[in-house]
């Protein structure tokens, strides 16, 4: 499926122009540090992108590379905005689309900030919320997972306030302890847990097999729905030959960005994927894996990858298209790790997002639709926070 082309053909052959492109730097500020294996960062930077057309109508994209990973370079980004910013002034939306799908070597944050900007100008023009321009079927509502944190750090209050939250599926991060230090504080947690709800265990590709089929030996009889990259280093055998060894389903996401996922999928050693649009070349990218994926009978999980607002309601979006029979809950309750944000994002309310009619992206949710209301500039450009904090 060529899903540009369905969608340029739909808006039909006349369209207002492309007037103005900005590059606005953001730098959120954590609510705590976040970790790296490079080291603490106490901010996530990025920048928007605000595409306005002849006639007034805004769109807008988030490009948040994550320079602490060999595959997104800040510098790589920036270089790849600008240069966007450069060709597709002038264009209309779909004539923007298809331009961009046809340009090699760029970052995949900056695709996506892009993509984002043009398909919510695109589904403004045809009055559509941004996931059903994706997917006419798509859900009205998405359900999340609650991310919170490492197995061997959590606290039992932390838990339970999730749980309280009505939240139906805890993800949890392992490799950070030992295996069975982990295994033992897991027991604990899901002696805990009220019934239906579930654990999704993220490894972060920390361990050896060995590490991982005592992992799954001890932990089969607990309430675990999915581990999402369990392998140091996985080659197709390793998954395959972990998958026939459990049965908890095996979840694949850094390996999507080195591994072909139809080689994955006739191998039989995944029954998820993960997709970050921001990390996997943008929204179309993501809803042809995950067509591939369905096809083969492997469901989609959508994750942000710590964006801001605007990038949060993209995937959003890309979530209800995905999953429109809601058939799992999404990585997408990050907005909280910030203390202060550009905008309002996402509400989540009992474990779920229910999206607002609206057109567009839904970045309206914020003041004025226009995010630069509620920045301030200081310094060489870069927008400090002013209106919408957290809590």
């Amino acid at each position: 499926m060529n899903l540009w082309s369905d969608l340029t053909h739909s808006a039909g052959s006349t369209a207002p122009e492309i007037v103005k492109i900005q590059l606005l730097p953001y730098s959120l500020p954590f609510s705590t540090p976040w970790h790296t294996a490079q080291g603490v960062l106490h901010f996530r930077d990025g920048w928007l992108v605000k595409i306005r057309m002849a006639d007034g109508m805004t769109g807008w994209g988030d490009c948040a590379p994550l320079s602490w990973m060999e595959t997104e370079q800040t510098s790589a980004a920036d270089s790849d905005l600008q240069r966007l910013q450069s060709q597709l002034a002038g264009l209309d939306p779909q004539q923007a689309l298809q331009r961009l799908e046809g340009i090699e070597e760029i970052s995949s944050a900056a695709l996506f900030a892009f993509e984002t900007a043009l398909l919510d100008l695109l589904s403004q023009q045809q009055s559509l919320p941004l996931s059903r321009l994706l997917n006419p079927q798509a859900a009205p509502m998405v359900e999340v997972n609650a991310a919170v944190g490492a197995i061997t750090q959590l606290s039992d209050i932390q838990i339970m306030r999730a749980v309280d939250a009505g939240m139906r599926v805890l993800k949890l991060k392992a490799g950070v302890a030992g295996v069975q230090e982990e295994i033992t504080r897991l027991q604990q947690i899901a002696a805990q847990l009220p019934e239906g709800v579930r654990l999704r265990i993220d490894a972060n590709q920390a361990w050896t097999m060995d590490d991982a089929l005592s992992f799954f030996q001890e932990s089969e009889k607990l309430p675990i729905e999915s581990v999402e990259e369990p392998l140091r280093n996985p080659d197709i055998e390793a998954w395959q030959s972990l998958a026939e060894c459990t049965r908890i389903p095996l979840a694949a996401d850094e390996s999507l960005l080195n591994t072909d996922l139809e080689t994955l999928l006739e191998s039989g050693g995944i029954s998820r994927v993960v997709l970050k649009p921001a990390m996997l070349g943008g929204l179309h990218q993501c809803m042809v894996l995950s067509q591939k994926a369905a096809a083969a009978g492997v469901d989609s999980v959508v994750t942000t990858t710590l964006e801001s607002a605007v990038g949060v309601w993209a995937c959003v979006h890309l979530a209800a298209a995905v999953d429109p029979m809601q058939q799992t809950a999404h990585g997408l309750a990050t907005s909280s790790w910030f203390s202060e944000n550009i905008g309002k994002p996402p509400e989540i309310e009992n474990g779920k997002i229910l999206l607002p009619e609206k057109q567009g992206v839904t970045y309206s949710g914020c003041a004025n639709r226009d995010p630069s209301s509620s920045l301030s500039p200081q310094g060489e450009g870069m927008l400090t926070l002013k209106t919408y904090r957290n809590g």
